[in-house]
């Protein structure tokens, strides 16, 4: 299965950039300061990816609230807000980006590429 999958990368056009960028930068080190580096860029690449999971865990936390905004989206209760916002009926203070259409469309497109 491992060799299976490092032939899938071996393949890949990114793998052999990233090894030529390695042979280039790694050409002039030690063997100490090489694997300080790859281990520094392991650690950096960890914390980011543990970042990227704790990030899908929040978004899809917040799919029952997305459904929520989607349903208001384009709703009679939405044109309603949208109409007394429009006639000044609003608080000055009240924040409005959900009665924006790119706003909460944008917002909600980003959301749906994401497939949780």
């Amino acid at each position: 299965m491992m060799a299976d999958a490092f032939g899938q990368l071996n393949k890949s056009p990114f793998f052999h950039y990233i090894c030529r960028i390695i042979t280039i930068q790694s050409g002039n080190m030690t063997q100490i300061e090489r694997i300080e580096q790859m281990e520094s860029i392991l650690n950096r690449l960890r914390e980011a990816m543990d970042k990227a999971n704790m990030a899908m865990d929040q978004l899809r936390a917040l799919g029952p609230q997305a459904i929520e905004l989607d349903a208001y989206y384009g709703s009679p209760e939405w044109f309603e807000d949208l109409k007394a916002d429009e006639k000044g009926l609003l608080p000055d203070g009240l924040k409005r980006g959900v009665l924006s259409e790119d706003g909460i469309y944008d917002v909600l497109n980003e959301y749906r590429e994401f497939n949780l």
